[in-house]
């Protein structure tokens, strides 16, 4: 599945906080949340306001921290890797 920025915003700030999400009120949020919910990443929290992650969502979380950020590989036409870099930031294509 692919997930959107504003999915990915509202699990995340769900997974780190109890405190009502700052857009509740934008148009989609209610339909992003059931679409959560019924992925099993998302559930209502127990105090009876707001969502919680599930075991699910929390390993989909954990499985974003552990995501490698991507390297640029020279390879020349033989398939041979001829320098491999970190990207970062201050790295201009």
């Amino acid at each position: 599945m692919t997930f959107t920025p504003f999915q990915l915003e509202i699990i995340i700030h769900h997974h780190w906080s109890t405190a009502d999400f700052p857009r509740s009120a934008a148009p989609k949020y209610e339909e992003e949340v059931g679409t959560l919910c019924g992925l099993d990443l998302l559930t209502p929290a127990k105090s009876g306001c707001g969502y919680t992650t599930t075991r699910r969502g929390k390993a989909f979380m954990e499985s974003l921290y552990n995501t490698q950020i991507p390297k640029r590989a020279y390879i020349d036409s033989n398939e041979r890797i001829l320098t491999i870099e970190n990207t970062d930031e201050s790295t201009t294509l």
